[in-house]
């Protein structure tokens, strides 16, 4: 599905991850895409909620702004959006089946990512992987950044439980908040 790509990132449509709505609005930057359509959206419904402080929402933003520094140039490919474990199933065969897709064209490496968030896939899965598309060394490092999304979005699904989780990235890659000082 990966090796499908494109010269924009978004999708024709918008769609859903969940519940939340999706906005898929074609950009030809992806740092520009992942910044507004993803962190920063899912970091502005959470302030606007009161589950995400005003000091918080400017450390999402502020990381959003330093993404061409932390994630390397990718190329926009076709992914599923939502890939984690509960999504995928064994279908006729045995051979697997993707359900509940939030598809658009992002990074590689956010779908990836996903796969390691609640549970993790089976490391064959990555080595077969890498074998027919190799990443950017530090790949595995980057997942925290492609999480935050996830976490943002459940924690404006499911409440404050999330707020912690996305503390710690914040902390990792922009720095302790000033009320921990």
């Amino acid at each position: 599905m990966h090796n499908y790509t494109g010269e924009r990132f978004g999708f024709a449509t918008h769609n859903f991850i969940g519940s939340t709505p999706q906005t898929n609005t074609w950009m030809v930057d992806g740092y520009a895409f992942y910044a507004k359509h993803r962190l920063g959206f899912q970091a502005s419904r959470a302030y606007n909620q009161g589950r995400l402080s005003a000091e918080d929402r400017k450390r999402v933003m502020a990381l959003a702004q330093r993404l061409p520094d932390i994630i390397p140039l990718q190329s926009a490919s076709l992914i599923h959006g939502d890939l984690w474990t509960g999504n995928v199933h064994a279908g006729r065969d045995n051979k697997p089946a993707l359900i509940d897709p939030a598809t658009h064209y992002g990074w590689a490496e956010a779908d990836l990512a996903m796969t390691s968030m609640f549970g993790q896939f089976p490391e064959p899965f990555y080595t077969a992987y890498l074998e027919i598309r190799p990443l950017t060394s530090g790949w595995r490092e980057r997942f925290p950044i492609y999480h935050l999304y996830h976490l943002l979005n459940h924690l404006n699904l499911f409440g404050g439980s999330y707020a912690g989780a996305v503390g710690r990235i914040l902390d990792r890659f922009v720095g302790k908040a000033t009320a921990s000082r």
